[in-house]
């Protein structure tokens, strides 16, 4: 890759370090780990949180924006996913919609609604 950085930001996400996966590679590939406040706080795990303090980078605390976390809230209602999110998924969620947002100069290539066919059925309630 001749020193370039092939990602400009990684959202890091609980399960990644609560696993031990994958982060330790991913240090010579960004120059910039985030994560929500949240995310981090949710590691309570003695090894898991000795794994978080070993990285070899560190990871920015940033809280995402309103407008980001509406944004992808009103997706995830869009696509029937919203009932199944916390609302640490969704910080995590929206903070990788501003980060592409930023690193692409704008959010023109992103759907603002889910394509035809890809939406989840809803579930009928069963009579009993």
């Amino acid at each position: 890759m001749s020193g370039q950085k092939k990602y400009g930001c990684v959202v890091v996400d609980s399960g990644f370090i609560i696993k031990k996966a994958g982060l330790t590679h991913l240090a010579p590939s960004s120059t910039r780990f985030v994560s929500p406040p949240e995310v981090i706080d949710e590691i309570r795990d003695k090894d898991a949180r000795r794994h978080l303090e070993s990285l070899p980078f560190k990871i920015e605390r940033v809280s995402p924006g309103n407008e980001a976390m509406v944004k992808v809230a009103n997706f995830a209602r869009l696509t029937g996913d919203y009932r199944s999110l916390s609302v640490v998924d969704l910080k995590v969620l929206a903070l990788a919609y501003e980060e592409e947002v930023r690193g692409c100069g704008g959010d023109a290539h992103l759907r603002e609604r889910p394509e035809e066919g890809k939406k989840k059925k809803k579930r009928r309630k069963r009579k009993t």
